[in-house]
């Protein structure tokens, strides 16, 4: 679904109670015994057990199904009408500590 994680390191408490670690969300959609080539964006990357949404553990979302149907049909819709997408500035940052995210990129969409 996107490039990148939302998510920043942050560190995890380890079930050993004098341990902790930082984790590294990002890296698990670029690890190289998972992916044959992990470093190139591929929408069509297939098997792609990726990790959002909470990838089936404990903290699975509940609306996974509903925000994956709502992104399938905007793309479709977005394919039939838009030629292509082109920037037209900077893009702008959120740079918290925890969430990595857009706050402004702004875009001219050609007419198909």
């Amino acid at each position: 679904m996107r490039s990148r994680t939302p998510t920043s390191p942050c560190w995890r408490p380890s079930s050993t109670p004098t341990i902790s670690a930082p984790a590294f969300y990002s890296s698990a959609n670029y690890d190289e015994a998972v992916f044959a080539d992990p470093f190139v964006f591929d929408i069509g990357r297939a098997p792609n057990p990726h990790l959002g949404f909470g990838g089936g553990g404990p903290h699975f979302c509940l609306g996974r199904h509903l925000a994956m149907l709502e992104v399938e049909v905007m793309l479709r819709t977005l394919i039939e009408k838009v030629h292509r997408v082109e920037p037209t500035g900077p893009v702008r940052r959120l740079r918290p500590n925890f969430i990595n995210g857009i706050i402004e990129m702004p875009v001219r969409m050609v007419a198909a």
